[in-house]
């Protein structure tokens, strides 16, 4: 046991103890004074019998060495680290960005009517502040184009239209939907637009369901909460006038509106998870309406303004929902009770993991943590001026952001750069047990300026935390034989008696 520095995590349940082995991808349950024992052991502090200092028998320290033993003989506990970061798809990038593109989100303007108090436009980002100009026509065709011809074998791309708030161009989205039906004539494409829902009318609301557009409303929940952060420069509420274009959606068109129209909701510390969940569970407007939850973004936050979303904490009601969630799994409460906000995000986690859960043989000499995607493959973002960026999520005013033009196409040694960000950090990451579950991309080491290792780091510990809630949950659920809607193959544990 000379040297024995297992890359491997320890977690726990709340009545089992388990090893999460970082070369194998494996979760091994073991027992309680193997856990105690390895967590000695990880200390840094010495594997010899005589001078373990636990409060556990000679008789179970021998046992622990021995099903150690016994799981190294199986493959598992190996020391190995891998030796490089680089992404597993840094040698195809090139090739993919030719003909796989996925999705086109055209910036139709700069401009919005409203003055949402967490807004990446608000000021208090390191971003561009709000604007007064749209996209010209012939940059967003050049755009649509550019898109069209790089999406080839993507089976069926996406056309999204972004602000500010989009719907103050309409008159170019009705001149941009038409041309992209012409283009991408008897193939298969979906239309999105992200609005704040003030601006929605007759005609548009029969323009979308005519064209089948789906359409994201912004919606905090009910009106106290909603008209906290979602409001008009003057700082009057924007709810009201969100929820009578809802019920003029639902009154026109009332398939579309119960088909294509979701929501988007942002959660601040100052909101009870429970007042949401009441809300959208007695939503009347939209059947059965589907909610995507989010909250305010940590990146690319002025150092003045971090102390708004230190602390995102909903209180215990979240605690409670997700509690109901797992008892709804278990058959002891109707599904209809729990929150749609939370089964969601749930739902998401636990194919997430099984995604991420296929077993292997041992690290590869070469990987990257699991955050970046491709730059300009899953999202391609154009603004007003024609400059490319990875997302729509990215900082506009970051040089290290900007991948390329409408006119130069996508620099692909910048594409590289960002999609490598695990260089940036590489000995920590090659070192890193939750490396596979790693969900940081260059938002989170942009400066605005360049490239910051420290400030990529400052998220780790909550990437991490995350990382292990995860595994937490997987593992309960794995427990009371709750199957998710897609089961991997692997066998999730490995039990040695």
């Amino acid at each position: 046991m000379n040297n024995f520095s297992p890359f491997i995590h320890l977690f726990k349940t709340l009545d089992n103890f388990y090893i999460y082995d970082v070369n194998t991808n494996r979760i091994i349950k073991v027992e309680e004074y193997v856990y105690h024992y390895l967590e000695y052991i990880l200390a840094g502090k010495s594997a010899n019998i005589e001078k373990t200092g636990l409060n556990i028998s000679e008789e179970e320290i021998l046992k622990a060495s021995y099903k150690i033993k016994t799981l190294q003989e199986h493959g598992l506990l190996s020391n190995k680290r891998g030796k490089k970061i680089q992404h597993h798809l840094d040698r195809y990038l090139e090739g993919i960005l030719s003909s796989c593109m996925e999705n086109l989100i055209l910036q139709v303007t700069q401009a919005c009517n409203l003055r949402c108090k967490y807004c990446t436009y608000s000021g208090d980002y390191l971003n561009r502040p709000h604007g007064a100009l749209s996209m010209p026509e012939g940059i967003a065709k050049k755009a649509i184009d550019f898109f069209i011809a790089h999406s080839s074998e993507t089976p069926r791309p996406a056309f999204g239209f972004y602000g500010g708030e989009p719907f103050l161009n309409f008159e170019l989205i009705k001149t941009l939907v038409p041309y992209i039906k012409k283009k991408m004539r008897g193939k298969q494409f979906i239309f999105n637009i992200t609005t704040n829902g003030t601006l929605l009318n007759e005609e548009i609301i029969t323009f979308l369901a005519t064209h089948n557009v789906s359409l994201m409303v912004s919606l905090d929940g009910p009106k106290e909460v909603h008209d906290l952060n979602r409001c008009y420069g003057s700082g009057k509420g924007s709810y009201d006038q969100v929820m009578k274009n809802i019920e003029l959606a639902k009154e026109i068109a009332p398939e579309y509106a119960n088909k294509h129209i979701m929501f988007s909701s942002v959660f601040t510390k100052e909101i009870s998870f429970c007042s949401l969940t009441k809300f959208f569970t007695d939503f009347n407007a939209i059947k059965e309406p589907y909610v995507i939850a989010s909250t305010p973004s940590k990146f690319y936050l002025k150092e003045n303004q971090k102390e708004k979303v230190k602390n995102l904490v909903y209180d215990d009601d979240l605690n409670y929902e997700t509690f109901k969630f797992f008892l709804s799994k278990l058959g002891r409460l109707p599904e209809s009770d729990v929150s749609n906000l939370l089964k969601t995000w749930e739902e998401q986690d636990r194919a997430s993991m099984e995604e991420k859960r296929m077993e292997e043989m041992e690290l590869p000499d070469i990987l990257h943590p699991g955050g970046p995607c491709a730059p300009g493959v899953r999202r391609l973002f154009v603004n007003i001026k024609g400059e490319l960026y990875p997302c729509e999520r990215v900082s506009e005013s970051s040089s290290t952001c900007h991948i390329g033009s409408l006119e130069t196409g996508i620099d692909i040694h910048k594409a590289k750069k960002i999609m490598n960000i695990g260089r940036l950090t590489e000995n920590e990451c090659l070192n890193c047990w939750a490396v596979k579950f790693c969900g940081s991309c260059v938002a989170s080491a942009d400066n605005g300026e360049t490239l910051d290792k420290k400030l990529k780091l400052s998220y780790c510990k909550d990437f991490i935390a995350n990382a292990e809630g995860k595994l937490i949950k997987y593992c309960t659920f794995k427990e009371f034989n709750i199957p998710t809607e897609k089961q991997s193959e692997m066998i999730p544990f490995l039990f040695i008696n």
